[in-house]
């Protein structure tokens, strides 16, 4: 009696089609082909809805497929406008398009629904980056690291000495001393 459930169970387990848990598991660990047979098989058993439309848009931007999963993450997006990691996907895939003026509206969207997201100032970087500007991929790059504060290096005078470097003045008067034409005749 136990292996007659058991294989009823199988086959109820089968019809209904793989776990979408599986299928996201697939995709996250590279095994894209696998992925595409289970959502396919989950799909020809009737599951559909977010979860469903959401692995095909995972499963499409992990083979690289840019015009499916930016179109499939923008679907997913006007369907939720709170989903943030659609957003963010939606923007790398138009970045990868070239389409810039899509993923400039996909980016402040993802940015607007969470401002500490690394992958949408990572990705706002990129965009100042092809647009050539510096001062707003730099910002953003430093956003997504973390970074509060940037300085301009080449608008601050650093001077460096190592640690075993005594710069005193006793230390400047004897190479002054040392080195007279290199002395200073300027008063400090």
């Amino acid at each position: 009696m136990i292996p007659a459930l058991v294989a009823a169970l199988l086959a109820v387990q089968a019809a209904a089609g793989p776990d979408p848990r599986e299928i996201e598991h697939a995709i996250e660990a590279d095994r894209l082909e696998q992925a595409r047979q289970m959502l396919a098989e989950a799909m020809a058993a009737g599951q559909s809805g977010v979860e469903i439309d959401r692995l095909a848009a995972d499963l499409a931007f992990a083979k690289e497929k840019w015009a499916t999963a930016q179109v499939s993450y923008a679907a997913l997006l006007h369907a939720n406008p709170n989903d943030e990691r659609s957003a963010v996907r939606a923007a790398i895939a138009s970045l990868m398009l070239g389409d810039s003026v899509k993923a400039a509206a996909f980016v402040d969207a993802a940015i607007a629904l969470n401002s500490s997201s690394w992958e949408a100032w990572n990705a706002k970087g990129v965009l100042c980056d092809l647009g050539r500007d510096w001062t707003c991929a730099d910002e953003a790059f430093a956003k997504a690291r973390g970074i509060t504060v940037i300085v301009d290096g080449s608008q601050v005078p650093v001077v460096y000495a190592a640690d075993s470097i005594d710069v005193t003045k006793a230390f400047i008067a004897d190479f002054n001393s040392k080195n007279p034409a290199t002395a200073s005749v300027t008063q400090p």
